[in-house]
């Protein structure tokens, strides 16, 4: 009878893993800087002031205010203001590293944006074991496909940043780590109302998981935890806006206009969704 091998992995297997490895973590930087100096390139010297000049010229305003004024009170500061507090708070970051002059710095928050995201997709598709080269064409549709360019460094839109929150979640909720699902189904929401979209499926997630799992014990404490942590990033994201003015928040997110504003979002949230 043969008995069971006492080696381990041989020494040559070993240096091909970690080979492969590195190749591919190497490939991935490789492709990040292309795909950022190719942004970089369409922004700045094919086309220098592209874009909507509306949805531009708000977010330097806003940029700027924020660089200049602090959050507390820019709402009530505002005659016109569509956009909830996460990419407004990325806006202030860059108005305040421009010296309150943002200019085109405000393609700078989607074009990094991109980068994090064909980093995400790369380790979603390791993790759902796709292979180092499927995940690699993965990231490297990410950044090439114009769609992400155009949306990027042409139009300097927010679509990239919230994307970000939406794949963590669904990772965060893949793993079954439910109380950071909630923390980034939050986050996607309050960079853009669509994206709210993401809340709804966390939360029949949970409440499956939670309280009729199909296999397992029911722990039915995991929806206040998945519901607190919610809660705790939303009070931690609208603290820079309202200080401690928690009513006047709850005030203007119950009133009509508010109403209004998160009907819509939900509603065009699962609109797409149906539609993809």
């Amino acid at each position: 009878m043969t008995g069971p091998s006492l080696q381990g992995e041989s020494p040559q297997g070993r240096v091909s893993a970690d080979t492969s490895g590195a190749f591919t973590v190497f490939a991935i930087v490789i492709l990040l800087a292309v795909g950022l100096a190719l942004r970089f390139i369409i922004a700045q010297v094919l086309l220098p002031g592209s874009g909507f000049p509306t949805d531009l010229g708000a977010f330097q305003y806003w940029g700027n205010d924020i660089a200049l004024h602090g959050p507390v009170g820019f709402y009530a500061r505002q005659s016109f203001i569509d956009y909830p507090p996460v990419y407004l708070l990325l806006l202030g970051l860059v108005g305040v590293l421009d010296g309150g002059n943002i200019g085109d710095g405000v393609k700078l928050i989607p074009i990094l944006a991109d980068m994090a995201l064909a980093v995400i997709v790369w380790r979603m598709v390791l993790d759902l074991g796709g292979g180092s080269r499927r995940a690699f064409v993965a990231a490297l549709v990410v950044m090439m496909n114009p769609v992400t360019w155009f949306n990027s460094a042409i139009w300097g839109q927010a679509d990239s940043v919230g994307s970000i929150f939406l794949l963590l979640g669904l990772m965060e909720l893949q793993k079954d780590r439910r109380e950071s699902a909630s923390a980034f189904a939050v986050l996607a929401a309050l960079t853009k109302m669509q994206l709210g979209i993401l809340g709804c499926l966390v939360g029949f997630v949970v409440l499956r998981r939670s309280l009729a799992p199909s296999s397992g014990k029911h722990d039915p404490e995991r929806v206040l935890t998945s519901l607190g942590a919610g809660l705790g990033m939303a009070a931690l994201i609208c603290l820079p806006f309202t200080g401690l003015d928690f009513p006047g928040l709850a005030h203007r997110l119950t009133s009509a206009p508010g109403l209004a504003t998160v009907a819509a979002g939900l509603g065009a949230g699962v609109w797409v969704f149906c539609l993809g």
